[in-house]
């Protein structure tokens, strides 16, 4: 009977103790959640999140850089309410409750190009019942074409079309924990977490990559 109780609470604290292990895991990680989602909106609500790191590429092009921001789906959809990433609601195949979101990105790009040409035919215009005599010119790259007519004191641009390519990935690095303040490379890959960065380039050298934000959905 003695060893019967005695196997009876054994496995009691057994029980006890892998539901206590339990229960201090799941508030350790919803503790850490929270306190990341809180830095991520302190984040997102700077001007830093949009701030983009640029580097160049061995093909001497520029790439703007940016590490992801993680948000839980409601806090998404609590940003939305606010009045934030409204540009969500252009899409048709999210659903309300945004619950198929995986990431979403925004960039703003912006094209500074000098070029010349020489002019070609003069030709009679006429506008509005009024003929002038002007120069035609045509400009055109890889990039650019554009048309127009020069008048005596105005130019008239008839045909403007710019291709901007842009090209994106999205893969995780490693980012190791801090010991004694510093990030220790050498450690082992169980000491480090990974972190999902975005980068975005244009092979249009008249390209500048000038915001770039990338927010993720955090998985429970």
């Amino acid at each position: 009977m003695f060893l019967k109780f005695k196997s009876t609470i054994m496995v009691v604290l057994v029980l006890a103790t892998i539901a206590s292990a339990w229960l201090g895991n799941h508030y350790r990680r919803k503790f850490k959640n929270q306190k990341e989602e809180t830095e991520s909106l302190i984040l997102f609500q700077s001007e830093l999140q949009r701030e983009v790191e640029t580097y160049r590429n061995k093909y001497d092009q520029a790439v703007a850089r940016n590490e992801a921001i993680k948000f839980e789906t409601a806090t998404i959809k609590e940003l939305v309410k606010k009045g934030e990433l409204q540009y969500l609601k252009q899409f048709e195949g999210l659903n309300k409750r945004l619950n198929n979101l995986e990431s979403t990105m925004q960039t703003n790009a912006e094209v500074i190009k000098t070029f010349g040409t020489d002019l070609g035919d003069t030709i009679i215009y006429i506008n509005d019942s009024v003929a002038n005599q002007v120069e035609t010119f045509h400009f055109k790259d890889d990039y650019l074409e554009a048309k127009g007519l020069i008048y005596q004191d105005s130019l008239r641009m008839e045909n403007l079309v710019m291709q901007v390519p842009l090209n994106q990935v999205v893969y995780w690095e490693r980012q190791h924990w801090k010991l004694f303040g510093k990030r220790r490379g050498w450690l082992p890959k169980w000491f480090s977490k990974k972190k999902y960065i975005s980068e975005v380039t244009s092979p249009n050298p008249d390209v500048s990559i000038t915001e770039l934000s990338f927010l993720q959905v955090r998985k429970k």
